[in-house]
């Protein structure tokens, strides 16, 4: 949590309560995972505005031949593309980025299902469903 912009850099004097028990939905965390997935995948197939489309099109790319051959022209066009490698690798940085979060979205429900079910294995153990101690 943030610290408090009252100058000291303190940080509030009561935080709200969890409450008793935190409900995760696995199944929906998990739909939202491969929605996400989905969505992410669509980045590697290269169509229009993806990057593989953003380095391999020649579209709006300022060439050297444009701009002539004089120092002014080829100081542009360094620009350029100085300016265009740093936008493919920012894009790039988004995409890791997000299969980033994309990646622990699903391992954060797959963890919960399994405590989840490991929890329900070891109740089952203490006190089987069939009412036996046996």
């Amino acid at each position: 949590m943030a610290p408090i912009n009252d100058g000291g850099g303190s940080y509030p004097p009561n935080l709200p309560s969890a409450g008793k028990e935190i409900r995760v939905n696995h199944d929906a965390l998990h739909d939202v995972y491969v929605k996400l997935q989905n969505d992410r995948d669509l980045f590697d197939k290269g169509g229009s505005g993806t990057l593989r489309d953003f380095q391999g099109s020649a579209k709006g790319r300022v060439e050297q031949h444009h701009l002539g051959d004089y120092p002014a022209g080829q100081g542009l066009h360094q620009t350029c593309q100085n300016a265009e490698n740093h936008i493919g690798n920012v894009y790039k940085e988004f995409l890791d980025g997000y299969q980033k979060l994309i990646d622990a979205i699903k391992r954060t429900a797959d963890n919960h299902k399994k405590a989840e079910e490991a929890n329900e294995q070891a109740v089952n153990n203490v006190h089987p469903k069939n009412g036996s101690w046996g």
